[in-house]
């Protein structure tokens, strides 16, 4: 291969990195930009279903923190303040049991523990109770004893 043909491929190679460098800088402000916890759910649950476990628990965590009134009134600004209380404990129901689900795949028992609690307890506030909340719950406690 000639010189001239070696410049070529490493010209490609840097044109490729670039772009890719690109997508991911605007894919992280993108990221960052977010408000909508649910949208962070979402996304989690994708990643679970492609068993990127490491990628669904970094969206479960920017979930849970964009969970703010604040960023639920940029989503939900014609909710009333009970509303919106009640919409970040149904979030925060959602995102932990979430989070109880991935750590329970990563086989970090104690730490699913301490999250199914707490999904059962924000989803009691929100009146979002569901028998999979229970059998997570169940699971875990027969898990660990």
């Amino acid at each position: 291969m000639s010189t001239y043909d070696e410049k070529i491929y490493k010209n490609i190679w840097h044109l490729i990195g670039s772009i890719i460098g690109f997508i991911l800088i605007a894919g992280f402000v993108l990221f960052q930009a977010i408000a909508n916890p649910h949208i962070y759910l979402n996304m989690s649950y994708s990643f679970m279903q492609m068993d990127k476990l490491c990628l669904a628990e970094l969206t479960t965590k920017r979930g849970i923190k964009k969970n703010t009134i604040k960023n639920l009134r940029k989503v939900h600004g014609d909710l009333s303040a009970k509303d919106l209380e009640m919409q970040l404990n149904m979030e925060y129901g959602h995102l932990y049991s979430q989070y109880f689900w991935i750590k329970y795949k990563k086989k970090e028992l104690k730490e699913a523990e301490d999250y199914i609690q707490k999904a059962l307890q924000y989803k009691k506030l929100s009146f979002q109770l569901s028998p999979v909340d229970w059998i997570r719950s169940g699971i875990i406690h027969y898990k660990i004893g």
